[in-house]
């Protein structure tokens, strides 16, 4: 490099400073005659950074967050990875992706919120970083308003313009409409708050509008106590039947017929029924 001070070319311009211009250090000569506009500040936050040597003059990041959150690093690196892997991301590639499952499930015991372990600490670091008492998973995304409204999107998007897929859906279907899974949920509601089998925020929300919001089943009455049971009445066979809210609302997710009278518990009816009595039956509760 050349020496600005002595016009000369030197090998170990460092050096150089060192031992013939001891007036002057390798900071003081870098921001003199090097230094351009922006040196001695991280690119994406603006902080100041400290001198490194005169070869590579200042740090350009903070950390790592600050490097991997410019768009230039982040498109440099994208490019490096397809041209040596094929693939945009790692976690398009069927090896990274197999290699992560393999790790987390050996770590963690699950994967994502499968994990009990990953579950309880993404409830502990959100409330400690906000200050909350939230016990479950779903409470944060439910206290947080942009938190839920990104993950809906997500979900959209992941599910090609609608909250659920179709193969989830029949899952979901298949698995909630069970009478073991009906049980089990009735079990822990009662667990969870005793004879009244609804929190009292959800009893309060159903107080307030019960027959508006369960109008397509023609609700006539619901007891908060025991079962939480709700009195209907049957536009296809014309009798008042009752069915815990629980089973309702499975039922009505699963586009079952609701009424136990013409769809006994157990029977999944709806499942059996042909297009003609699909169509009745819808007809018959408009």
């Amino acid at each position: 490099m050349k020496c600005k001070i002595c016009n000369k070319e030197y090998a170990h311009l460092g050096l150089h400073i060192n031992y013939q211009h001891k007036d002057i250090n390798q900071k003081e000569y870098y921001d003199r005659y090097l230094k351009e506009d922006n040196d001695g500040f991280c690119h994406t936050c603006g902080k100041p950074l400290p001198f490194i040597n005169l070869s590579k003059g200042y740090k350009h990041y903070c950390d790592s967050k600050c490097e991997l959150s410019d768009s230039c690093v982040k498109e440099k690196a994208r490019k490096t990875y397809k041209l040596r892997t094929g693939y945009d991301h790692n976690m398009h590639n069927p090896e990274s992706k197999a290699m992560v499952k393999k790790t987390t499930e050996e770590k963690y015991g699950g994967i994502g919120f499968a994990s009990k372990e990953l579950v309880q600490k993404a409830v502990c670091t959100y409330n400690e970083q906000n200050g909350t008492d939230v016990k479950s998973i779903c409470m944060i995304s439910h206290s947080n308003q942009e938190i839920e409204r990104r993950r809906i999107e997500t979900r959209i998007k992941n599910n090609g313009g609608t909250y659920i897929s179709d193969k989830h859906r029949e899952k979901l279907n298949e698995t909630s409409t069970r009478p073991e899974t009906i049980e089990k949920k009735k079990l822990t509601r009662k667990k969870r708050y005793g004879d009244k089998y609804v929190s009292d925020t959800a009893y309060e929300k159903l107080k307030k509008k019960p027959y508006s919001t369960y109008s397509d089943v023609n609700l006539v009455n619901f007891t908060r106590h025991g079962e939480g049971l709700c009195t209907c009445h049957c536009n296809l066979c014309g009798n008042d039947y009752e069915i815990d809210l629980m089973t309702l609302r499975t039922r009505r997710d699963a586009n079952q017929i609701p009424c136990t009278i013409c769809n006994p518990i157990g029977s999944h009816v709806f499942m059996s029924t042909s297009n003609e009595e699909r169509e009745l039956y819808d007809y018959s509760g408009n």
